[in-house]
């Protein structure tokens, strides 16, 4: 188990052994990796790349069970949290790996952006900004994401800010910017065979052009599934549905999920619509302590539409127009006043602003003046 170093300006042995003979090569820096190794990555002066078509960097080592293997950045010292700053796509496809402090900007076509694809691997402190439409987000296979940022430039149908496939995501934001068409997705999720989690998560639409049918958090099925959990997520201005679970679920699987305190606002279709799909078949749904407001078409139910096996409802739903203070038993309620929640659009938390909700802290569209912000809470 080695420690090793990559460092584009170093000028010592090059054999990654230490800071001052480190790896002056990134993709040679990946290939040395054996598990159970730690390879830090130093940021530099500049962000490193190529940022092309073929810029996609690729890890992919035998795995070995118990041994975690980590690819961190850092700015001057290991350990310090800085990010390491590239435009290359990095894709890591091997087990038990913890990859942090990585800062990811596209501008031009890539194949890939941050991926990683591996069992009982995290994604921890990563920032990745697409500012090439069509470009795929950050995409967690197997693993779980955890604080990390993400903001892409959708171009069409099927792109999304995250993609996320038999993983959990804790405590992300995800944002959809540009002028693109289609009906992108926040967070698409893909589940099956596993535990999925989604708690704590912020996404929004801040594209120009209309929203068409974009939705916040889409979920499909593509196997039997042991449990899904969606919790304390708080989901803004999508065209379409705020959760949409879209009708994948094969009739005769075996799963249960909880869909709880959640807030869902200004979205112009339902704020969840579950099982609204051909041939669908939701088992076991727990839905309560959700909100949602300004929710603005297809009310049925409350917000909330489909037909389901062993369904509970118990959720706060206030009118259509925006959010109201109820004392529904297990729902919403909007509470007025100042706080200084950091601001998770900006990914340096170096900021705060005055909105915010107990999915999310998160800060209001537009901005916030002192005294002149909102707190809802999906209690």
């Amino acid at each position: 188990m080695a420690t090793l170093y990559f460092d584009a300006q170093a000028s010592g042995a090059n054999d990654g052994t230490s800071e001052a003979d480190a790896f002056e090569d990134l993709q040679t820096a990946f290939n040395s990796i054996s598990a159970g190794d730690t390879l830090y990555l130093k940021k530099q002066p500049s962000r490193i790349g190529s940022n092309g078509t073929d810029a996609n960097m690729t890890v992919n080592i035998a795995s070995s069970a118990g041994l975690q293997t980590q690819i961190i950045g850092y700015g001057s010292t290991p350990g310090d949290g800085v990010r390491f700053e590239t435009s290359d796509g990095i894709q890591v496809t091997t087990d038990f790996v913890f990859m942090a402090n990585i800062d990811l900007y596209i501008s031009a076509n890539q194949p890939r952006g941050l991926r990683l694809q591996s069992d009982g691997g995290v994604l921890y402190n990563c920032v990745q900004d697409v500012a090439y439409a069509f470009g795929i987000g950050i995409e967690i296979v197997d693993s779980t994401a955890v604080k990390c940022w993400c903001r892409s430039t959708p171009g069409q149908t099927g792109n999304s800010a995250y993609r996320l496939n038999r993983g959990s995501m804790i405590d992300c934001y995800g944002e959809m910017v540009g002028s693109g068409g289609g009906s992108p997705v926040g967070i698409a999720c893909a589940v099956g065979f596993r535990e999925s989690r989604i708690q704590g998560c912020t996404v929004i639409d801040k594209r120009t052009s209309p929203h068409n049918s974009s939705v916040g958090i889409s979920v499909t099925s593509v196997g039997h599934c042991y449990f899904m959990e969606f919790n304390r997520n708080t989901i803004i201005d999508f065209g379409g549905d705020g959760f949409n679970f879209d009708g994948g679920i094969p009739t005769g699987s075996n799963w249960s999920c909880a869909v709880s305190r959640n807030l869902v606002y200004n979205c112009g279709g339902y704020g969840f619509a579950l099982g609204t799909g051909s041939n669908s078949r939701n088992n076991g749904i727990h839905l309560v302590g959700n909100a949602t407001g300004s929710c603005t078409s297809g009310a049925h139910d409350g917000n909330f539409a489909g037909y389901h096996d062993g369904l509970l409802l118990t959720n706060g739903v206030n009118p259509l127009t925006d959010y109201a203070p109820n004392t529904t038993s297990g729902g919403g309620v909007l509470i007025s006043g100042t706080y200084g929640f950091p601001d998770v659009t900006d990914p340096n938390n170096a900021t705060r602003k005055q909105w915010g909700s107990y999915g999310a802290h998160n800060a209001e569209p537009g901005g916030g003046g002192s005294g002149g912000g909102t707190v809802g809470f999906a209690l």
